[in-house]
């Protein structure tokens, strides 16, 4: 007997899924968390997903999550360079640019500084 849904459609548990690759299942059955899977670029997943869930972006998830699965270790301070209260608003604004922030251009000195942080 196959597995069919009342439409006659195959379930999941059917086969299909088994036999599909890695990325193919992460397209069709995303995390049941609401957000789609990592990409194959993400060496951790687990790790990606948990600095996720405490609100970290894609980006800085994906960076740490790769440094650990690499063995480096990513570092909990930053570089030497001053903190950001002491930039220019011209120099924040610059750096959300190099970054791809949007809506940088409407934003005031504290929320580049905001929006930098949580980037």
């Amino acid at each position: 007997m196959r597995n069919t849904d009342r439409r006659g459609g195959l379930h999941a548990a059917s086969g299909f899924l088994a036999l599909a690759p890695e990325w193919l299942r992460r397209r069709i059955m995303p995390k049941s968390n609401g957000r789609d899977a990592p990409g194959p670029s993400v060496k951790k997943p687990e790790m990606y997903e948990e600095l996720r869930d405490k609100g970290m972006s894609k980006e800085k998830a994906a960076r740490i999550s790769n440094a650990k699965a690499a063995g480096e270790k990513p570092s909990k301070k930053g570089g030497k360079a001053p903190p950001y209260e002491e930039w220019t608003k011209a120099d924040l604004y610059d750096q959300a640019q190099k970054i791809g922030i949007d809506g940088r251009s409407k934003m005031n000195k504290k929320q580049l500084i905001a929006a930098l942080r949580d980037h």
